[in-house]
């Protein structure tokens, strides 16, 4: 691979990492703006853990159920094999205002694409390149983001992940599933991990590709 080609890369990687960064920022913005009750102890916060979450940890599960992935937790019950409780975070904004929280991953990974392909055109240039698309990430835009899209995931996903019930010895309520808090000890909530990643992989290959994409046949500069 060219030098300038794995710079093109490298680039467009850093774009998808700031991306996947903003959008979590954006989305603990927009939940505070639009949400009831401080970042992090209103509903579904509350139903899904026992102290309720941190507002970094609530940014992270909104964003994530904006990407289509609820926070879950799951645990083995005496009485049933196993109890899993779903709560999307965006049942906590009304109106408009989650319609509009859940184009916010496509919307920021199509301007990401397409600036990728900006970027790299111009560092081509730059670099001393006879043509620009040579050395552009061009249709490899997507996954070039993902790159960096998808390990800022993973540390999203582990950072959003807390204890349903740290030291509770007596009865709670998860869900409106009645538990004694011994049972729920080492379990967590957060975004189902299989389907994030499978996510934080699919919206950069698709919307970044859309970006790029469009900028290319606009032939924006």
């Amino acid at each position: 691979m060219p030098h300038t080609l794995r710079a093109s890369y490298l680039l467009s990687a850093i774009v998808g990492g700031i991306t996947a960064l903003t959008g979590i920022v954006l989305s603990g913005a927009f939940l505070a703006l639009a949400g009831n009750g401080a970042l992090g102890t209103a509903d579904p916060f509350i139903e899904l853990t026992v102290d309720g979450v941190r507002p970094l940890q609530a940014a992270i599960w909104t964003y994530f159920d904006a990407l289509g992935v609820a926070p879950v937790v799951t645990w083995d019950s005496p009485a049933t094999a196993s109890v899993l409780v779903r709560r999307g975070v965006l049942t906590a904004v009304h109106g408009d205002a989650a319609a509009a929280l859940r184009l916010l991953p496509p919307v920021l990974l199509t301007f990401a694409g397409g600036a990728a392909v900006v970027l790299t055109r111009h560092l081509s240039r730059d670099g001393g390149g006879r043509d620009a698309t040579t050395a552009s990430v061009g249709p490899g835009v997507g996954s070039a983001i993902a790159l960096g899209y998808a390990p800022v995931s993973v540390l999203a996903l582990r950072a959003g992940t807390v204890p349903v019930a740290p030291e509770s010895a007596g009865v709670v309520a998860i869900g409106g599933t009645t538990v004694n808090g011994t049972v729920l000890s080492g379990v967590t909530a957060g975004p189902s991990p299989l389907v994030a990643m499978l996510v934080a992989i699919g919206y950069p290959l698709l919307f970044g590709l859309v970006g790029g994409g469009l900028v290319s046949f606009v032939n924006i500069e």
